[in-house]
């Protein structure tokens, strides 16, 4: 008798142990229909997956990269899987950036003095909790129309979704079999939307000046030529400037919300050598050469190999524009800005992408004057010359005769 019981025990475990085996191959088949008809039908790869490793899709929408995979997890006894959707988001994204759905501990987080930036939306504002290293920066793209409205999409799918490291993660109970392909379009959707977000107003502040856009590490590079001048334009959401090409702030430049923006314009003609003119740091010791101008003098720090020129420079008259409010419009309003033998640098923090265009111009506007001044200088020692010449060849003439 103790016999049969235990065979009768270990029939029950395999007749369970086949139900359970039979229910997950026919789950298995399932998933692995409708995920390998979701990428084709998207373009994507399905990865079959093995004893080791889940089952994925993996590829691109367009020129937007997407992961599906899945995950499971413990909690105590029993197990949940979940697939999980990652899209990368390809754009300089402001620093920091995180977004999750808020719950009971994010508000209890926020009471005790928790980050949580208010974009100034009554949707989102008590849904969401926002993070990030430059709130102007994270508002201002958070508020473009196809930013919201792709995190509209996100935020109403029935999953646990967020943004952060540079992705955006949306996670489903289960193997999503049928809200698949809705899922990826969520996610890529929004990756798109957050990274052209962060491209198109610099990519417009190209269109506008005839620029080159290029992207470099986690900025932009816009470069060209204005109006004969070269010009080369850094800019980005992100702190951190790779000081390449005489064009980074320097390393005490203050931190600001908002974007960051270095412009520098060549200056053509013959600029007095060792030319630097900048803002004077208060209490500095030495603020260099002397200016004839006592507003420029008390504000300016002016440094070159010819003091005499450097004088003529800046008192030079300029038919076109005011040399002086130039200067003072960029050296004063953007310290760390700076006018050289070769170009004008300007450098601007806590700004924003719709500000390229003013800031542009006052670049330009200085190049403009700082050129034609220092023409009427060369004209003005040409001229000097010539005479003195003259006068030699007159009086030798008189001498001779």
């Amino acid at each position: 008798m103790e016999v049969i019981g235990v065979l009768s025990q270990l029939l029950v475990f395999a007749v369970f142990a086949f139900i359970i085996f039979g229910v997950a191959r026919h789950q298995a088949r399932k998933r692995e229909e409708a995920w390998r008809g979701a990428a084709d039908r998207l373009g994507l790869t399905y990865h079959h997956g093995d004893w080791f490793s889940a089952p994925s899709i993996t590829g691109a929408v367009g020129d937007q990269a997407v992961h599906v995979g899945q995950v499971t997890r413990k909690h105590g006894k029993s197990s949940t899987t979940y697939t999980v959707f990652r899209a990368p988001m390809d754009g300089p994204i402001p620093a920091g950036l995180s977004i999750t759905r808020e719950g009971f501990g994010d508000a209890l987080m926020k009471m005790l003095g928790g980050q949580d930036i208010q974009i100034g939306d009554p949707v989102w504002d008590p849904k969401l909790r926002i993070k990030g290293d430059d709130p102007a920066a994270i508002r201002a793209l958070l508020r473009t129309p196809d930013v919201n409205l792709a995190l509209a999409h996100l935020v109403s799918a029935n999953s646990y979704s967020r943004i952060r490291n540079g992705e955006v993660v949306l996670e489903e109970r289960g193997n999503a079999i049928a809200t698949l392909d809705a899922r990826i379009g969520q996610v890529v959707q929004l990756a798109q939307a957050l990274s052209g977000g962060t491209t198109a107003p610099w990519a417009a502040l190209a269109q506008r000046h005839g620029l080159h856009l290029t992207r470099v590490g986690n900025e932009f590079a816009l470069h060209g030529t204005i109006d004969g001048f070269t010009v080369a334009v850094r800019a980005g959401w992100a702190f951190g400037w790779d000081r390449v090409a005489g064009i980074a702030p320097p390393a005490d430049t203050p931190e600001h919300d908002g974007a960051r923006i270095s412009i520098k314009v060549g200056l053509a003609g013959s600029m007095p050598a060792g030319l630097r003119l900048r803002l004077a740091p208060r209490d500095a010791p030495d603020r260099g050469i002397d200016l004839p101008d006592p507003v420029l003098d008390g504000m300016i720090e002016a440094f070159g190999d010819n003091p005499e020129e450097v004088r003529a420079l800046v008192s030079a008259p300029v038919s076109s524009n005011d040399l002086h409010g130039d200067l003072l419009a960029v050296l004063h309003a953007h310290p760390g800005s700076e006018v050289t033998d070769s170009a004008v640098l300007l450098h601007a923090v806590g700004v924003h992408p719709e500000d390229g265009d003013r800031l542009l111009d006052d670049a330009l506007r200085l190049a403009r004057s700082i050129t034609e001044a220092g023409a009427t200088v060369s004209r003005t020692r040409d001229d000097a010359t010539e005479a003195a010449r003259a006068r030699s060849a007159h009086a030798a003439k008189v001498l001779g005769s």
